[in-house]
């Protein structure tokens, strides 16, 4: 439902904290359906607030293209359909919380939430701040309204940054809850930029780290845990759209001719490969893992698992030396080599 192919951006300072801002050279990654959180050990907080940024069409590449919902970041066909909540969340001064409610409905062109204003306050126990004028909530006030009309927005994008931080104390038992319940409709996505492991757990999100400009799963390289799935084939969009349909917790880089696919289960991995193939008429030239805490010969009993269901994928070839880091599938015409 995002997608990042070879962005090049940057980000201003931040005076606040006297950085020099994010920059992106080429960043190229995909995020479908569920609930992803950004951030971990590896993740520069204002790299992860670029990321946001993008998404929601406020800062523009310089090179490559941003896509959300199959349009451009930011154009006409989209803007609707994405609610957006930073740190610094700025709502009319002169509006009281009710009206700012009503007007978020009316630039979305939302008849369904246009008429229960009041009910889309209490989604996160707001309802007490409806008659105050903007101007006389705090900043941890501004942060539970712009949240409580993100989450009822109908928006198919959710973009929020560091959730739980300045937010009040009513909306905080309640907002968890809410993202879920955003999440796991259809055809809806979140992308949250925390540094708290707890608080993306809270919201049903798998914490993925920007590392090398790349989104992998925050235990990648360091626990060992996730492993890298790379297939070779005539189509990569197409493997990418499978997986971004199927909503696990993947993370999926395309190029030209390639697919990545960082999981933490690499053998739902294989067989979707293996499905993906056969209902798209995919031709996959090659397939091997790297990563993760597998016993020796674990990447070819999975990868060999998911040729067999695949009649123009050939049996794995005989191992490399045992100093080789990878073993591989070959499919290409020739067979086997």
């Amino acid at each position: 439902m995002i997608f990042f192919e070879g962005v090049a951006a940057k980000s201003l300072p931040d005076s606040a904290t006297s950085r020099t801002g994010a920059i992106y050279k080429s960043l190229s990654c995909h995020l479908g359906q569920g609930c992803h959180a950004i951030g971990g050990p590896s993740t520069d907080p204002q790299a992860a607030r670029l990321l946001l940024e993008l998404a929601a069409g406020l800062e523009r590449p310089s090179r490559g293209k941003v896509r959300v919902l199959s349009h451009p970041a930011g154009s006409a066909q989209v803007v609707a359909d994405v609610a957006y909540v930073p740190r610094d969340v700025v709502l009319p001064d002169s509006m009281t919380a009710l009206e700012v409610v009503r007007l978020d409905a009316a630039v979305r062109g939302r008849q369904k939430t246009a008429a229960e204003p009041m009910a889309r306050l209490k989604t996160l126990n707001l309802e007490g701040f409806a008659k105050r004028k903007v101007h006389t909530l705090t900043l941890a006030e501004r942060r539970g309204v712009a949240m409580a009309i993100a989450v009822t927005s109908e928006a198919k994008v959710l973009l929020v940054e560091e959730p739980f931080v300045d937010l009040c104390g009513p909306a905080v038992g309640s907002l968890a809850g809410a993202v879920r319940v955003f999440s796991t409709a259809k055809d809806r996505c979140v992308l949250v930029a925390t540094a708290s492991r707890r608080d993306a757990s809270s919201l049903g999100a798998a914490v993925q780290g920007l590392v090398n400009e790349r989104l992998v799963p925050s235990g990648y390289g360091v626990s060992g845990e996730a492993s890298v799935l790379h297939v070779v084939l005539s189509d990569p969009m197409k493997l990418a759209a499978a997986f971004a349909q199927e909503g696990a917790a993947h993370t999926i880089f395309a190029t030209a001719t390639s697919v990545e696919i960082h999981t933490d289960d690499l053998h739902a991995a294989a067989n979707t490969v293996a499905r993906a193939a056969v209902a798209e008429s995919l031709s996959i030239v090659s397939m091997y893992a790297t990563g993760g805490a597998m016993v020796a010969g674990e990447p070819d009993r999975l990868l060999g698992e998911a040729a067999r269901t695949l009649s123009s994928l050939a049996p794995p070839p005989l191992g490399p030396a045992a100093s080789e880091p990878v073993r591989a599938v070959d499919a290409s015409e020739g067979g086997a080599r």
